[in-house]
């Protein structure tokens, strides 16, 4: 359940960055800083929910092997 909160808020904020279409922002695509910045953006969202993810994927190991003991 956690996994599927992480990739909705992910895929929220990074449409968001996006959401704007050609009409309004189209322009600023075609500059390399911005397009730069937009995918560094989302790359560290994304990889911020991947840190995330694999904390509570070892948090849950270490509990387990803790319960078998």
């Amino acid at each position: 359940m956690r996994i599927i909160f992480i990739i909705s808020a992910l895929l929220a904020s990074g449409g968001a960055a996006m959401a704007h279409g050609a009409e309004e922002l189209g322009h600023h695509w075609e500059m390399p800083a911005y397009r730069t910045e937009m995918y560094l953006q989302i790359i560290l969202m994304a990889a911020i929910a991947v840190a995330a993810y694999g904390v509570s994927v070892i948090k849950d190991m270490l509990r387990q092997r803790r319960s078998k003991q």
